[in-house]
């Protein structure tokens, strides 16, 4: 299933991450080397890292069932990425 259209980041892409490290959205998009861009995929990702029973999650909204928002420390990834020109 794709979880972000703007990256193409599928949620096999959100597990591997997941099982990499990734606590918060931003290191799930800094695993793929990308970053968020319309944030819309964000609480996606927050399910997916919260239903992968890890613990130390953080950037994600405390309601998932709130308005569709993207925190601006859940979209920043934790390390610069190279764009592209």
């Amino acid at each position: 299933m794709i979880v972000c259209s703007c990256n193409v980041l599928s949620d096999k892409d959100v597990t591997a991450a997941i099982a990499a490290g990734a606590r918060r959205p931003s290191a799930v998009y800094a695993h793929k080397k990308c970053q968020a861009d319309c944030g819309k995929c964000t609480r996606q990702i927050c399910r997916l890292l919260k239903e992968s029973g890890v613990e130390g999650i953080t950037g994600c909204p405390p309601d998932l069932d709130g308005p569709e928002t993207c925190a601006a420390a859940a979209c920043v990834p934790s390390s610069p990425v190279a764009s592209l020109p």
